[in-house]
């Protein structure tokens, strides 16, 4: 008995597994926006790479926990608000349209008063297909550990 429900539990797992995956051929493509946010943290002077596009060089980047605000681009009523993972991953359901992720400005360090800010970003989304968007949080510099009294909010 305990061997026909283990079959049974791993089948229904194999099953789920197979509805829930991207690559299953039977699945409709959803339609609208996924991505990943990251914070990026410049040490450096800036380089411009490409026109108008400048980074810190050293400079260090990694996925984080962010929050974001999602408006029509046509009236900028808000949608809906999205919480990524830990892993700044994100997945959202959108009817076809132009929207504007407006990024939370995120605490980079929960103890002191540093903050990093992202820019908002327009995301279409068509018919049958996920966009992708992308979150991007700016710091220039680490975050003062012995701040001054100042930024230590004395």
């Amino acid at each position: 008995m305990k061997q026909t429900i283990q079959k049974f539990a791993m089948a229904l797992t194999t099953l789920f597994l197979a509805a829930a995956s991207p690559t299953s051929s039977a699945a409709p493509p959803h339609t609208g926006i996924r991505g990943q946010a990251f914070l990026y943290i410049s040490y450096g002077a800036p380089v411009e790479v490409a026109p108008g596009i400048w980074v810190g060089v050293p400079s260090v980047q990694f996925p984080i926990a962010a929050s974001f605000r999602i408006l029509s681009a046509h009236n900028g009523r808000e949608i809906g608000r999205v919480v990524t993972d830990v892993n700044g991953l994100y997945s959202v359901r959108l009817p076809p349209g132009k929207y504007i992720l407006a990024p939370e400005p995120m605490r980079v360090n929960p103890f002191l008063p540093c903050e990093a800010s992202a820019e908002p970003i327009e995301v279409r989304v068509q018919a049958k297909n996920l966009s992708f968007g992308n979150i991007f949080y700016f710091r220039e510099g680490p975050c003062a550990v012995l701040g001054t009294p100042d930024q230590a909010g004395n």
